[in-house]
């Protein structure tokens, strides 16, 4: 989900499984100061690559993908289009 209005509210809904406990959405801002050590993120979602309005004055937009690079991901490959179920699938 992508809040243009609040960019570190924008969040990813996570599907439990078992008895995991916690939150089951993410949000840009946790990810934003995660300590992630991955060379390579992949986000076969749609419109992931999306990005709308800065947080800070002068600064670059702000979506999912650059709190993913600022948390410590090496890249981050994201779409902008619709990803249909089975183009998705590995």
């Amino acid at each position: 989900m992508n809040d243009a209005k609040k960019p570190l509210d924008s969040y990813f809904m996570l599907r439990k499984t078992n008895d995991d406990e916690g939150d089951d959405i993410i949000t840009a801002g946790e990810l934003f100061y995660a300590s992630i050590k991955k060379d390579l993120i992949v986000l076969s979602t749609c419109y992931s690559g999306l990005s709308e309005k800065s947080p800070l004055p002068s600064d670059d937009l702000f979506g999912i993908q650059r709190a993913l690079l600022q948390g410590g991901a090496g890249a981050v490959v994201t779409s902008i289009w619709d990803v249909y179920d089975q183009t998705g699938r590995w």
